[in-house]
């Protein structure tokens, strides 16, 4: 009899312990789209008809650096419009309080390193934005780094008062309320893309790392939306709010489902689709690409594989995906787009003077300049031309006292067509002609030198002076 009830006992113990592993089991693995049967897995926070009868979808952008990273890849020296393209002067910064607001703090960079001085004033790189955030410290509680564009934080960047980490932030994941509402002191005025995009704050409902997002479920774009507010701040919102507060003006600015992902499409042909990235990239403007639960900055595209670049907020480096489909098994739904007017004239930065090395006599050569930008509202576009700085009368190159007189092939691409073939002459040659505003990239590629004295060159610098008139 003891046996036969104790043989009852370890069976129904054997059953609790089976069931036990099994919830545990499920409760540990992550939630997602494919679990759900809904974008976005368990980012999805809600789906809600608002007071003008559209149905939106809120989610929550909590992404956090993983511990193996994306492969790194490096952007290809031919850019074609159409074909290949990517957008240089954007910053890679690691994570910062947010993936989110990391994103949106490299698109801020890049319009502060091409024509929008005054989005970074502070005292690092010369009141230039850096092109990535190691030289600020590590940040606090869970962030990979500091970036007082994405958290003010007092004593960073010259800070001498609380900012957005102080009154935000306790530690990555965190679900309770606020410093400054724990401890009662007054609430900084929003200076960062973290405080007018709502990340982190308790009081819009995100957790420590979280920023909202809203998209129309029909796939269509949500423009600008304040529907949520007080209650919620969308992310979205947040980025207009921030150029605005900047005296900037902003064209446009919306969250939308990707072509195929909407989970309530009116139209089959209704969403975001590769063209429409490569005209924004073409267009001169990064895009947030929206992963389940986590944010990236778009900056390129490779149209033959249908490929985008991107900087992922997990690194200071590029990396590639596929357009629709998944980064690190994180499925791409949406997308949010900002495009700011164009300020009033141009900003043209000129490419960077190309430094060839040593060369013997009749050998040839290639280099690249870094990008320059031309930034201009005039409708009918802009004609840049240059003209080769020379010390002498005799050329153009020099290399210590020997004079080069060299053919020299020289382009805004790789293998220009047809090349501009600069002489002795000082004559002005049209390095780029536009038909429209809006933001041009220009680079120098050296395609062939040919050296036809016979002394070894020793390294010289090829330097052109660039003029820009308006159509």
């Amino acid at each position: 009899m003891k046996t036969k009830i104790l043989g009852k006992w370890l069976s129904l113990l054997l059953c609790l312990v089976i069931i036990a592993c099994s919830v545990i089991g499920v409760l540990g693995a992550p939630v997602t789209a494919a679990d759900t049967g809904k974008p976005w897995g368990e980012y999805l926070v809600r789906t809600f008809t608002d007071d003008s009868g559209r149905q939106i979808d809120q989610v929550i952008f909590p992404g956090k650096p993983p511990e193996v990273k994306a492969e790194v890849v490096q952007l290809p020296e031919v850019m074609t419009s159409g074909v290949t393209n990517a957008l240089s002067n954007v910053p890679a910064f690691d994570w910062s309080y947010g993936c989110s607001a990391t994103s949106a703090a490299m698109t801020a960079g890049y319009y502060d390193r091409i024509a929008w001085a005054n989005v970074y004033t502070g005292p690092t790189n010369g009141g230039v934005c850096p092109l990535d955030n190691s030289v600020w410290p590590p940040g606090i509680g869970g962030s990979a780094g500091e970036c007082p564009l994405s958290a003010t934080h007092d004593g960073i960047d010259d800070r001498t008062s609380r900012g957005h980490v102080d009154d935000y932030w306790i530690a990555y994941g965190n679900t309770g309320p606020d410093p400054y509402i724990v401890n009662s002191w007054a609430e900084h005025s929003a200076d960062c893309l973290g405080d007018f995009m709502g990340t982190n704050q308790s009081k819009y409902g995100n957790t420590d790392g979280g920023t909202t997002f809203y998209f129309n479920t029909d796939g269509s774009p949500l423009y600008d939306y304040t529907g949520a507010e007080p209650t919620y701040r969308d992310g979205c919102h947040g980025l207009r709010l921030f150029f605005e507060s900047l005296g900037y003006s902003v064209q446009t600015n919306f969250s939308q489902y990707i072509l195929g992902k909407a989970p309530s499409p009116l139209d089959p042909d209704i969403g975001f689709t590769f063209a429409n990235f490569q005209q924004e990239i073409d267009a001169g403007r990064p895009v947030l690409i929206q992963v389940e639960g986590h944010t990236m900055l778009g900056i390129g595209y490779d149209a033959p594989t249908s490929s985008i670049y991107v900087h992922d907020t997990w690194d200071y480096s590029t990396h590639l995906m596929t357009w629709g489909g998944t980064y690190q098994g994180l499925q791409q739904y949406g997308v949010t787009v900002l495009r700011l007017n164009l300020n009033p004239g141009y900003t043209f930065s000129a490419p960077s003077a190309i430094s060839l090395g040593s060369m013997a006599p009749g050998s040839t050569a290639t280099a690249t300049s870094s990008d320059g930008t031309l930034v201009g509202d005039n409708a009918a576009g802009y004609t840049v031309t240059g003209v080769d700085v020379k010390t002498d009368n005799k050329g153009y190159m020099v290399s210590g006292v020997n004079v080069l007189h060299n053919k020299l092939e020289i382009g805004p691409s790789a293998s220009p067509t047809p090349p501009l073939t600069f002489g002795p002459a000082d004559t002005a040659r049209t390095f780029l002609s536009t038909s429209s505003a809006g933001i041009v990239a220009l680079s120098l590629y050296v395609s062939q030198v040919v050296a036809y004295n016979d002394v070894v060159a020793t390294g010289y610098t090829i330097t052109i002076t660039f003029t820009v008139i308006a159509k």
